[in-house]
């Protein structure tokens, strides 16, 4: 299995970096990330004399991503099912490097009826992928809950780009693959289509994505990525 090899992590793990870091406009070396990825050292003294704060906290996000779908691989291969918990954990820390801030960790403690209703809302999507086995349905199902969950703001601004990674992990974790948008042209689009998909789900309460074009275009967007990945790379780290 490709998640399984440590090229893959590194490889696609820098390329996947460096496309968000330029679409939060912030300047990167994939090289550079690449190297830090495959020494599996940045200890935060020695290399904060080197990189920003926030170029670090990446980087460790995606060895969390990496940390939370090789769990959920071991379990599922070990009890024969799909994994069905919720790793706070891993969910917590991942958000907390992808927003420094922590101005919505709140929302992972369930002590706020809007706090419990995020985590019940993330409950009933785990336990939907239980049962949703084929790639389209897998993949429509989860930009469908992550555009929901973006429409409500319940992170905040970062709400979007965080359920981003975890559809990433989601997809990897189901031996599917990565999508990775590396074009400038490309990372406006998908940007410019979430605005106008989120606008969708709060004016129709998001159901129906199916009808909303844009929805239907991001969706092909990120087929495409994976369904390259999987044609054309995937072979290299199995």
């Amino acid at each position: 299995m490709f998640y399984r090899n440590n090229d893959f992590w590194n490889e696609k793990g820098a390329e996947y970096i460096s496309s968000y870091l330029k679409l939060i406009n912030i300047d990167n070396s994939k090289e550079e990330i690449f190297e830090l990825l495959a020494e599996n050292d940045y200890s935060e003294e020695e290399m904060l004399e080197d990189f920003d704060i926030e170029f670090l906290n990446h980087i460790k996000a995606w060895e969390v991503i990496r940390k939370m779908v090789l769990k959920v691989r071991e379990f599922e291969e070990k009890y024969a099912k799909r994994f069905d918990e919720l790793i706070l954990d891993e969910l917590v820390e991942i958000y907390e490097y992808l927003d420094p801030s922590k101005e919505y960790s709140y929302m992972f403690q369930g002590k706020t009826t809007e706090s419990k209703d995020f985590l019940n809302k993330l409950k009933k999507i785990i336990s939907k992928l239980t049962i949703v086995e084929t790639f389209d349905s897998v993949l429509e199902y989860l930009l469908a809950a992550a555009f929901d969950l973006t429409s409500h703001q319940f992170l905040g601004k970062k709400t979007f780009l965080y359920f981003f990674w975890l559809f990433q992990a989601a997809m990897i974790s189901r031996n599917h693959g990565i999508a990775v948008f590396e074009e400038k042209f490309e990372l406006d689009r998908i940007m410019e289509l979430k605005d106008e998909i989120v606008i969708y789900a709060r004016q129709n309460n998001s159901r129906n994505f199916s009808y909303c074009a844009e929805f239907r275009e991001f969706v092909a967007l990120c087929r495409d990525k994976i369904d390259i990945f999987s044609n054309y790379e995937r072979h290299k780290y199995e």
